[in-house]
């Protein structure tokens, strides 16, 4: 959310790919108000989850012919002067039988492999004798990323080592 005091407006909208919850309460004829929170607080009340659309505003500068706050919506777009953050994501899916990995994807995996085995497999306490706790952790969200690295080192350290995987 943002003020901007010398147009008596206020604008608010939600991160561009809408991780972060903005919950907002618009105005009706019912309950003329307009509220924002991050967090909707009850379930049976008209709150709802601000679309990450794009950025909206509210004049607080007069009133509207209706007596509620008209809340003016001003969409992402390619050329216009709200420019969306980044270039429009591909969304066209590759043809079904892909075949099988290429040499860029081998070697991608190869060079990941690499990285992961200079820092793990080569550290002096991995490579030390036999150890009864793991040596080696991974700061695991479940994402890609961390998935990934938890399956390299489980590929380059020996088959006796643990992996402490640490939420």
């Amino acid at each position: 959310t943002f003020w901007h005091a010398p147009s008596r407006t206020l604008w608010f909208a939600r991160d561009f790919f809408g991780r972060r919850s903005l919950c907002w309460h618009a105005p009706s004829a019912t309950c003329p108000l307009l509220a924002l929170c991050s967090v909707c607080p009850l379930p049976d009340q008209p709150w709802a989850e601000l679309p990450a659309d794009g950025v909206y505003s509210v004049s607080l500068q007069g009133g509207s012919p209706s007596g509620l706050l008209a809340v003016h919506h001003h969409p992402w777009s390619d050329d216009g002067p709200l420019r969306r953050p980044i270039a429009p994501l591909n969304r066209a899916l590759p043809p079904e039988d892909t075949g099988p990995p290429t040499d860029a994807s081998e070697g991608l995996l190869a060079a990941l492999e690499e990285a992961v085995r200079v820092r793990v497999a080569t550290h002096e306490h991995v490579a030390a004798a036999a150890h009864t706790l793991p040596d080696v952790a991974i700061l695991f969200s479940g994402g890609l990323d961390s998935a990934v690295l938890a399956a390299l080192a489980a590929r380059v350290l020996p088959g006796d080592r643990a992996i402490d995987l640490i939420n």
